[in-house]
């Protein structure tokens, strides 16, 4: 199932960011409006949460706290490692402080800041973002989302792509990580 969004050939990444590239582009003149790229950013993003750890369970963070969401976002990005989607990866949740964890009004949020060395799909999220078109293949960061919201945790996350390396000549950068960071807070419970 995850190889019918990235395509086939894991080997070759320029082939591989290309079917991206054109299968996503698709995606996006077949849904115009904004919600539904962020829905189907989301289904996709299941969708690999479902085929790296489908024993995975979701609980309710809002009450609990992030205790047992961070080892599952630390499992999650392994086994992407052990299956070739990304290389290395540091996770920093050092802002997570679980007294201060609430979903009252003006409670503070928690940064949660994940790197990714080369994750599979990083050029066509380039080209895809340079282009404006509102959706990207992220398929790393769309399940940890997924799986957040499925624990009551609102994730709103921003990519940042980088180069590691200083080039003096901005014609030379070229971006082998993505940073993503994710401001996290417990859904607000739905009136009763």
């Amino acid at each position: 199932m995850l190889w019918a969004i990235l395509g086939t050939d894991r080997a070759d990444q320029y082939a591989l960011d290309f079917d991206t590239y054109i299968k996503w582009k698709a995606v996006a003149s077949l849904l115009p409006q904004d919600n539904d790229r962020r829905l189907f950013q989301l289904s996709a993003g299941r969708l690999v949460l479902e085929s790296l750890i489908p024993s995975v369970e979701p609980y309710d963070a809002g009450r609990d706290g992030l205790g047992e969401a961070l080892p599952a976002i630390k499992s999650l990005l392994q086994e992407a490692k052990s299956r070739g989607l990304i290389g290395a990866f540091s996770l920093d949740a050092s802002d997570y402080d679980p007294n201060f964890w609430s979903a009252e009004p003006g409670a503070a949020t928690t940064a949660l800041s994940i790197t990714i060395d080369q994750p599979v799909g990083l050029y066509a999220s380039l080209q895809l973002g340079g282009e404006g078109v509102g959706i990207k293949p992220d398929l790393i960061g769309s399940a940890i989302t997924a799986y957040l919201q499925a624990c009551g945790v609102s994730a709103e996350g921003q990519p940042y792509f980088v180069d590691p390396v200083y080039r003096p000549n901005p014609d030379d950068y070229q971006p082998s990580q993505l940073i993503l960071d994710f401001t996290l807070r417990p859904m607000r419970p739905p009136p009763s």
